[in-house]
């Protein structure tokens, strides 16, 4: 079982050309799709994990970079020199909010169902998906079917929490922690 969700206005993009061979006219999803992105009401698509990948350790390290208050405060606190981190205890979890313009959503179903339909046939490939369908509510139902489900939302964010050990390079570290170095 695999889940895969689509937000429209990161997929959006792609929606200058309309696969050849449809019949659906979705200049009208164009016209949604310029419109000013919803940020309300915000869901909960899944529960904290314990996962961490090189997109969080990336945004955690631009974070720091843009925070020089907050780095200066950390030096200060801990004595000057050069700072070190390490990241415990990181969990994450999806939040999304819903497209709930059925207009809209009903042609952007459409449209990614065309547009798969123009690849499978063109790579002729046998369809991955068993369901497409525009989720409303916090923590979907996600069987065991084997398969993909595709849900269309509004927006999709990643929300996470972690804690941060700072060190510096006066203090030692044991042997089996990694720190990394902030500049």
């Amino acid at each position: 079982m695999t889940v895969a969700l689509h937000s429209s206005p990161i997929l959006s993009a792609g929606t200058g050309g309309i696969p050849p061979g449809t019949t659906s006219n979705y200049a009208r999803l164009v016209k949604f799709i310029r419109l000013e992105d919803k940020v309300n009401p915000v869901y909960v698509f899944n529960d904290f994990e314990e996962t961490i990948d090189k997109a969080s350790i990336n945004h955690t390290k631009q974070y720091f970079s843009k925070r020089k208050d907050l780095i200066g405060k950390i030096k200060k606190d801990l004595g000057g020199g050069s700072l070190r981190w390490r990241l415990d205890n990181f969990k994450q979890r999806l939040v999304f909010v819903p497209e709930t313009r059925d207009e809209y959503a009903a042609l952007y179903k459409n449209y990614c169902i065309a547009v798969i339909d123009l690849i499978l046939n063109e790579t002729r490939l046998e369809n991955p998906y068993t369901q497409i369908k525009t989720l409303q509510q916090e923590d979907p139902d996600i069987s065991e079917n084997p398969g993909i489900t595709v849900f269309l939302v509004h927006n999709l964010a990643r929300e996470y929490y972690g804690t941060y050990s700072f060190s510096n390079e006066n203090q030692t570290a044991e042997p089996d922690e990694e720190f990394c170095r902030l500049k």
